[in-house]
């Protein structure tokens, strides 16, 4: 039986921040997720769930690069096919490669990626896809809508088009703050 294909998919969402433990607290409080250490020694790394779904992981963000000026920040990852091909179809298409294609023993093959723009994205390929599953209707706790505030929202969505195949659905005038451009994939 085929693997379902998870490109273009929103499939995963990680916290880096300089207080892991303050950011497990205030989520926790707010939208009621759990933080579970990801087992593995010393990964530092933890999961976010809502009952046993996890939803997003928390992960320190290291010192030298605080100090290279990065501040706490959610990096969204992106289903693709190919990790490989997707950060070489990025560079090809204006963006740029900012932790090169790798694995995660047992998880699967990731990369962070930048579109043209500069907005910090993860291309990720789970090694089992049908743990990814996409649902028609979002649960609770769950993350529901990704926005991004660009410089050149046209040349944005270009680049993302031709990437992971995201149509258009909508654009919507909104006066001086300009057109709010709606986007999915396959409908």
């Amino acid at each position: 039986m085929a693997q379902p294909s998870v490109h273009g998919r929103f499939i995963w969402q990680e916290l880096m921040t300089a207080d892991t433990a303050a950011a497990g607290a205030f989520y926790s409080r707010v939208i009621g997720w759990h933080t579970e250490p990801y087992p593995g020694p010393e990964s530092g790394y933890s999961t976010f769930s809502v009952g046993s779904a996890r939803v997003g992981g928390l992960t320190n963000l290291a010192q030298d690069v605080r100090e290279a000026g990065a501040r706490s920040q959610w990096l969204p990852f992106i289903g693709t096919d190919d990790v490989d091909a997707t950060a070489a179809a990025a560079e090809r298409l204006g963006g740029k490669v900012l932790h090169s294609p790798a694995d995660i023993e047992n998880v699967g093959r990731y990369a962070v990626l930048a579109d043209p723009q500069g907005a910090a994205f993860g291309a990720y390929r789970p090694q089992r896809p049908d743990a990814s599953r996409a649902r028609r209707e979002v649960q609770p706790g769950e993350f529901a809508w990704h926005e991004l505030a660009t410089s050149d929202y046209e040349a944005a969505f270009d680049f993302y088009r031709e990437l992971f195949g995201w149509e258009a659905l909508q654009r919507m005038d909104m006066g001086p703050a300009g057109t709010y451009l709606i986007f999915g994939r396959g409908g």
